[in-house]
C-alpha cells in the first residue's frame, strides 16, 4: 500500500510541475549517529555481515589523538523492534603506521574483515585484515597483509574497496599507483592452507594514463568466469574517464588483457566516474558519471555488449541529473526488479518542487520506462535538508530496505550516521 501511495504522489507531482522527476519521501531512520572518539568519524558506507550485523570503517576518530586514525565497527540490530542499535568499535587504527580507512570492508567467509588504507605501511597505504576473536567479546586481531609501494602523497595509494573472488583472492584498484604511476589493478592471493606464507600481490594491469585510462576509483566487478569490469576517472580517447574490461590470460604467468570497452568523451554521454561503482544485471553494466550528461550534473548509464564477441559495446545515458534534482552521484548503484538506486551528494536550494530546503545530498529511484525506449523516471526518494551528504557504497536487503551512510553537517558534531530507508 505504501508503494501504491509512493507512485501515486510521484506521478501527480510530475504531472504537476512538467518535471523529470518528483518526490516520495519515504522513512529514513538513524540508526547511529558518530561522536568522532572513540567511536569514530565519517563512515564510508556499511555491509552485511550474518545475523543482521552491519560492519563498515570511519576515516577519522577512534581513540588516537584528534582527529584520530580511524575505525571498523560493527552496528548491531536490536533484539525487540524499535531498540536501539548498538555500535562497537571494533578496532581502532591509533598507532601512526596504518590510517585512513577511507572505503567499506569486505566480509571474508570465515568472519574476516578486509579493507584498505589509504595511508601507511611501508609505502603509499595498505590491505588490512581483521580477524574474529576466538570466543565472543574477544578481541579482533588486525593484521597488514599487504603495503602498496611508492611515495606517499596527497592521496595515499587512494585505494578502492576489495572484492573478494571465488577463490578467495581480493581484488581491487589504486587510483596513484602501478608501473607509470596511473593506478592499477591488482589481486592478492592467500597463502595455501598451513602454508605459513603471506599473501601475494599481483599487479594484473598497470594503467598509461593514455587511451586506457587513468585513476580507477569505483569498486570492480569481478564475474564467474574471472574476467574484471571496472572505471577510470580520467584518461581515455577524450580525458573524461572509461570503462574497461580485464580478461585473464589463457595460461598461468601471461598477462591480461585490458579493452576499453567505452571512452566518455565529456558531453552528453557523461564524464569522470568517481567513486562510480559498476553494477552488472545480467551481462549489461551499469554506473554513474560525476560530470557531463544534459546538465554537466552527472549521469546515470548503462552499457549493453555487443551480439557477437568482440563487437561494440553500447553506451546509453538512461538518466541526466540536473540542478534543482540533485547532481554528483556518489554512490555505488542497486539494480532491483529493472529500477535502479543510488544517491547523489548534492542538491540546490529554489527547486520548483523541494523548494528552499538546503542543498543536502539525497537518495534516488530510477523507475524503468514502461515501454523498451521510453523514459526513465526519477523519484527523489529522500532529500536530506540539513546539507547532509549521502557518501559511500550502499545496499539493500532481501526485505528491499536500503542501509546507508551520511556525512553530517550539523553542529556539535559534524560526525556522520547510518541510516535506513524503508519504502
Amino acid at each position: 500500500m505504501r508503494t501504491l501511495r509512493r507512485l501515486a504522489l510521484a506521478a501527480a507531482l510530475s504531472a504537476l510541475f512538467l518535471t523529470p522527476y518528483s518526490v516520495a519521501q519515504t522513512d529514513l531512520t538513524k540508526l547511529y549517529t558518530f561522536g568522532g572518539q572513540p567511536d569514530g568519524e565519517n563512515p564510508g558506507g556499511v555491509v552485511a555481515g550474518p545475523n543482521g550485523v552491519l560492519y563498515g570503517a570511519t576515516a577519522y576518530g577512534g581513540n588516537g589523538s584528534y582527529p584520530g586514525e580511524g575505525t571498523v565497527f560493527a552496528l548491531q540490530s536490536p533484539a525487540t523492534q524499535g531498540g536501539a542499535w548498538t555500535e562497537t568499535v571494533l578496532y581502532a587504527f591509533s598507532d601512526g603506521s596504518v590510517y585512513f580507512p577511507v572505503v567499506t570492508p569486505v566480509v571474508g567467509a570465515n568472519g574476516a574483515l578486509y579493507g584498505t588504507t589509504s595511508f601507511g605501511g611501508t609505502g603509499s597505504g595498505t590491505v588490512w585484515e581483521l580477524q574474529p576473536p576466538a570466543t565472543p567479546g574477544g578481541t579482533w586481531t588486525e593484521t597488514v597483509l599487504y603495503s602498496f609501494p611508492g611515495a606517499q602523497d596527497a592521496f595515499g595509494g587512494s585505494a578502492t574497496a576489495l572484492l573478494m573472488g571465488a577463490n578467495g583472492a581480493l581484488y581491487g584498484a589504486t587510483c596513484a599507483t602501478g608501473a607509470y604511476g596511473n593506478g592499477a589493478v591488482f589481486e592478492l592471493a592467500p597463502p595455501g592452507p598451513g602454508s605459513g606464507e603471506t599473501w601475494t600481490e599481483t599487479d594484473l594491469y598497470s594503467l598509461t594514463g593514455a587511451g586506457d585510462g587513468s585513476c580507477p576509483m569505483g569498486l570492480l566487478i569481478v564475474k564467474s568466469d574471472g574476467v574484471i569490469y571496472g572505471t577510470t576517472n580520467t584518461g581515455g580517447n577524450f580525458g573524461a574517464g572509461t570503462v574497461f574490461e580485464l580478461r585473464p590470460p589463457a595460461a598461468y604467468g601471461h598477462p591480461w588483457t585490458e579493452t576499453v570497452l567505452y571512452s566518455f568523451t565529456g558531453g552528453a554521454d557523461g564524464s569522470n566516474p568517481w567513486q562510480s561503482s559498476l553494477t552488472a544485471d545480467g551481462g549489461v553494466l551499469y554506473g554513474t558519471t560525476s560530470a557531463g550528461g544534459a546538465s554537466d550534473a552527472g549521469t546515470v548509464f548503462e552499457l549493453q555488449p555487443p551480439a557477437a564477441p568482440g563487437g561494440i559495446w553500447t553506451e546509453t545515458v538512461l538518466y541526466s541529473f540536473g540542478e534543482g534534482h540533485g547532481y554528483r552521484p556518489n554512490s555505488s548503484l542497486i539494480v532491483r526488479n529493472g529500477n535502479i538506486y543510488g544517491t547523489n551528494s548534492l542538491m540546490v536550494t529554489g527547486d520548483p518542487i523541494l523548494g528552499s530546503r538546503g542543498s543536502g545530498g539525497m537518495v534516488y529511484e530510477l523507475q524503468k520506462p514502461a515501454a523498451p525506449g521510453g523514459s526513465w523516471t526519477e523519484i527523489i526518494l529522500h532529500h536530506f535538508e540539513n546539507d547532509d551528504i549521502p557518501y559511500g557504497t550502499i545496499f539493500m536487503d532481501n526485505n528491499g530496505v536500503l542501509y546507508a551512510t551520511a556525512l553530517d553537517s550539523n553542529a556539535p558534531s559534524y560526525n556522520g550516521f547510518v541510516y535506513k530507508i524503508v519504502f
